[in-house]
This record gives structure tokens, C-alpha cells and sequence, in this order.
């Protein structure tokens, strides 16, 4: 009698018995496999890591232009939209965008293009950049410096609402002259470190008044000038500064006593070592402010006088404003727009003494009021409200670009320590040329 057809650990359909596998041997298959699955899968990780780490090549001429403003200065523009486009990242104008999740994104908003004139109508262009941030995340820029043809159209290639940042050349180098000074505008057309002249002056000043009305007195600046003299002259040059001395009296007195005065510093002279320096300074007691603001003496023994404009001489050929409506500062870039949504400009950083100087009168412009413009620059970059009736100019000059918009009050934003620290320096500043 044959065995009847049943299914049992170790039969198969049939009949016929199948040898059963020790369990030590099929554990051994499973680790096996695992392992062997677990090899393949760390290659392909592997090789996606060895692919996505690999950085991508931003090559800056390829998102850069220049071209030529009204004036026919050379400027050049670099496609940040563009730029970060090829790059994969995110439009940081964005709304809730978390900026602070891409700091490959916040290095490329903050390079700089630095421009400087070449040979045969090149233009040589340096990009500032971190770097080692971008490397870190992937982006590789070369080359970092490069040369251009100048153009000779005029508009910028701009795509609508882009971002972008801009810069114009600096200016061809000329050294500094040593010795004494012709002007108060040095080769580059900057302004000089005034700082010891204003200080003499002021310091001159109180102690005339003090001797005329001891410590009841204000003063008012009413004219500077810078003279030059001839040859043959016993001085070089002249810083002259005109006051009103007027004596501090109650309301029920009749009159204000009221003397006039001019301080004189003499010679003054540029050496790199030390700045600007004089040799000595005189004060006069005009009778009357007919005498005192006349030039008459100077203009009879050929002597050159230029009128400093809220305590700055004048250059022509420069223009107040970048094109977002802020300072231009010498040797800086222009402003553009952050990540933060804030504009950056050079108030946005820390201020050295000698870039405040540099600044010079303008056309339209005193030093003063372009030192005013700088301090409040560093509010409208928060979007505060400006008055409509003390503030007005200013008001009105912010409005005029598309990026302004007031929406807070002072006492509700938060200025960093750096631009606190340089709206002290800009009114120190201001206070020694205006005073």
C-alpha cells in the first residue's frame, strides 16, 4: 500500500521528500543578502554624495555688464536673479523665505564689483566674495577677476525687477601730493582730514569769546573759505572762518551785544605720515560784518578763494546719490537690497573717520547736508517715518524711490551698534565743519 499524498515540512507535491536546511545555513543566506543589499544601497549613496557635492561653476562674466551712464562714466551691473537661478536657490523677496536657512544666498547678496580702468579701453573688474562660504555650500566662482571691453551704449542690461548689484569704476590712481595744499579736494577729487583745522578754529574761537562775554556766549558761523596765495607771498594758503560772537542776555534786555571775528589757520600742508597740518593761526576784531566776510584784502594780492559749502569745497563732477537715493561714499559699493529685506550701504557698516572726510560738497549739496543725509539714510533703511513738516526734504527725497515706504516710528525699531556708532561719528563730524 502506497504512502498517502500529504504535504509535510519536507515533502513537496509528488511525493517526493526535500532535504531540510539547517537553520544555521538559512540564517547565514539572510545576513548574506542583508549585507549584500546594504553594500549597494551605501555605493549609491555614496556616488549621489560624490555627484551632489561636486560644486557648481559660476563663472561672474557671464552674469555681468557694463555699461555707460549719462554722464558717460563707465558702471557695471551683475544679474544676482539670474545668478541665483542657475544656482537653485530661492529669490530671497521672497515671502517667508527663511533667509537665515541660506547663507550661500546671503554671501552672494553681499559681494561687491570693484571696477578700475585698463589699457586700451578695458575696464578691469575685481569681485569681492566669500568665498569659502559658498564653497561650503556648493558654489564655486571663477574667475574672480577679469577684464571687460568698455561699451558704448548707454542703458544697463536690466531685466525687469531684478536683483542685482551695481558698481562704477574707481577712479584712474594718482598719488597723494605731499607739501602745501592748492585745493581741499585731493587727486581723486576727495575731501581731506579736516579734524585739527576745525579743532584750532573752534578752539580760537572760545577763547575770544570767552574774553569778551566769559562763558555767556553762542556763536554763529557765518562764512569759510579756502585762499591760496601767490608766489612770493609770505603764506601758502589760508583756512578762514567768520563768527558772529553774540552775548548770552535775559529777555528783558534791549540789545544783544554782537562782535565779529575771523580765525585764520595758515599754511596748511598734506604729508602721508601725518595728515593734514598747519603751521600757525591768527584771529581778528573786525569793526563791522561788511569787514569782517570782505575778501577784498586777499583778491588785491592775487590770492585764489574758493567758498567751502557747509564747511566742504565743492566738486562739480560728482553727484550726491547712488541709485537707490543713499550717500555715495567714495571707494564703497552702491547700495543694493539684502537678504533681510534692509538696503546695505556703507552706513550700514562701520564708518572710518577718513570715509566721512572724503566726502566733498556737491552740486545742490553742502557737506553739512549730505553729513545729514547719511544720518537719516540709516533710518529710512528701516523704513521709518519721516515728519512732513521738520523733515520734510527728507521726506520727500526717499519717497522718490520705489523701495521706501514708512511704516515705523524710531522708538520701535532696533538700530544695530554699528550704525549707532556711526551716527555719533556723523554728528561729531558735522558739528566741527558746521559749528
Amino acid at each position: 500500500m502506497g504512502m498517502p499524498l500529504r504535504w509535510e515540512k519536507g515533502y513537496m507535491d509528488g511525493g517526493k521528500r526535500r532535504k531540510k536546511l539547517p537553520a544555521r545555513r538559512i540564517r547565514d543566506i539572510a545576513w548574506g543578502s542583508s549585507l549584500i543589499v546594504l553594500a549597494l544601497g551605501l555605493l549609491l549613496c555614496l556616488l549621489y554624495w560624490e555627484l551632489w557635492r561636486q560644486p557648481i561653476q559660476v563663472d561672474p562674466r557671464s552674469y555681468t555688464a557694463l555699461y555707460r551712464r549719462e554722464d558717460g562714466a563707465v558702471a557695471a551691473r551683475m544679474d544676482l536673479s539670474a545668478l541665483l537661478n542657475a544656482c537653485h536657490l530661492p529669490d530671497p523677496r521672497e515671502s517667508g523665505l527663511e533667509i537665515g536657512r541660506y547663507p550661500d544666498i546671503q554671501a552672494l547678496l553681499s559681494m561687491e564689483l570693484q571696477l578700475a580702468y585698463g589699457q586700451d579701453g578695458n575696464m578691469e573688474l575685481s569681485l569681492r566674495a566669500d568665498t569659502d562660504t559658498l564653497r561650503r555650500w556648493g558654489i564655486e566662482l571663477s574667475p574672480l577677476e577679469f577684464t571687460m571691453e568698455a561699451p558704448a551704449y548707454v542703458a544697463p542690461r536690466e531685466k525687469k525687477g531684478s536683483l542685482a548689484v551695481e558698481q562704477e569704476p574707481a577712479e584712474e590712481e594718482k598719488p597723494l601730493t605731499e607739501g602745501y595744499l592748492t585745493s581741499l579736494l585731493d587727486p581723486y577729487g576727495r575731501g581731506y582730514n579736516l579734524r585739527t583745522v576745525c579743532e584750532e578754529v573752534q578752539t580760537r574761537r572760545d577763547q575770544a569769546a570767552k574774553s569778551l562775554f566769559k562763558d555767556e556766549y553762542e556763536t554763529e558761523k557765518l562764512q569759510l573759505n579756502f585762499i591760496v596765495f601767490p608766489v612770493g607771498q609770505p603764506y601758502r594758503n589760508c583756512y578762514r572762518a567768520v563768527y558772529a560772537i553774540r552775548e548770552k542776555t535775559d529777555s528783558s534786555a534791549k540789545m544783544q551785544k554782537v562782535r565779529y571775528l575771523t580765525v585764520e589757520v595758515l599754511d596748511l600742508a598734506y604729508s602721508s605720515r601725518e595728515g593734514v597740518t598747519f603751521r600757525r593761526s591768527s584771529l581778528r576784531m573786525p569793526d563791522t560784518l561788511r569787514e569782517a566776510e570782505s575778501l577784498s584784502e586777499y583778491e588785491e594780492m592775487g590770492c585764489t578763494c574758493f567758498d567751502l559749502y557747509g564747511g566742504g569745497m565743492r566738486n562739480e563732477e560728482r553727484s550726491a546719490f547712488d541709485q537707490n537715493g543713499f550717500v555715495r561714499f567714495f571707494d564703497t559699493a552702491t547700495s543694493f537690497q539684502m537678504a533681510n529685506g534692509l538696503y546695505w550701504s556703507p552706513t550700514y557698516d562701520l564708518l572710518e573717520e577718513d570715509d566721512i572726510w572724503r566726502l566733498t560738497a556737491v552740486k545742490g549739496h553742502s557737506l553739512a547736508n549730505l553729513l545729514r543725509y547719511a544720518r537719516k539714510e540709516i533710518y529710512a533703511r528701516h523704513y521709518v517715518r519721516f515728519s512732513e513738516t521738520a523733515e520734510k526734504e527728507f521726506l520727500n527725497h526717499y519717497t522718490g524711490y520705489g523701495w521706501y515706504e514708512g511704516h515705523f516710528d524710531r522708538e520701535d525699531i532696533a538700530l544695530s551698534e554699528t550704525e549707532k556708532a556711526n551716527l555719533r561719528l556723523l554728528r561729531e563730524i558735522q558739528s566741527l565743519i558746521e559749528k
